[in-house]
């Protein structure tokens, strides 16, 4: 398990790079929706999943809009999309790992109909999960 979660959070934190080098040659600014397993599976890793989860957030350039989502059986709308990286960071930092089960893909298809599929910026979600 926590080599799952370490290559996800690794891998989320190398992806500002490519992000950063596409919206340099003139492609539309992206929406950056933040899905986080906030089941009991993360109380025990929480501590490094908030310092990727920041490191990413502010790794992301400033024309992309985020958007942080917490599950934990229900989907928590934590921070709507906007550009305050501070706000998405505060709240990244109030996750905690409670009781729940999660059914990510459909979580995953519920956000992007609501909040990704009619906007003009390019979606891209990333998913943190501490279960395999």
């Amino acid at each position: 398990m926590m080599r799952t979660l370490t290559a996800l959070l690794l891998a989320a934190c190398l992806l500002p790079a490519p992000v950063l080098a596409q919206t340099q040659t003139g492609t539309r600014p992206s929406r950056i929706v933040l899905i986080v397993d906030a089941t009991e599976a993360i109380r025990q890793p929480i501590g490094m999943i908030r310092k990727g989860l920041t490191a990413f957030v502010e790794g992301i350039d400033a024309q992309h809009e985020m958007m942080l989502v917490s599950v934990a059986g229900t989907p928590q709308i934590r921070v709507r999309p906007t550009l305050d990286r501070q706000q998405v960071v505060k709240s990244v930092n109030g996750i905690f790992g409670t009781s729940g089960a999660n059914v990510m893909h459909r979580v995953i298809d519920d956000v992007f109909h609501r909040f990704a599929q009619n906007t003009e910026h390019r979606p891209i979600f990333v998913v943190v999960t501490a279960e395999g």
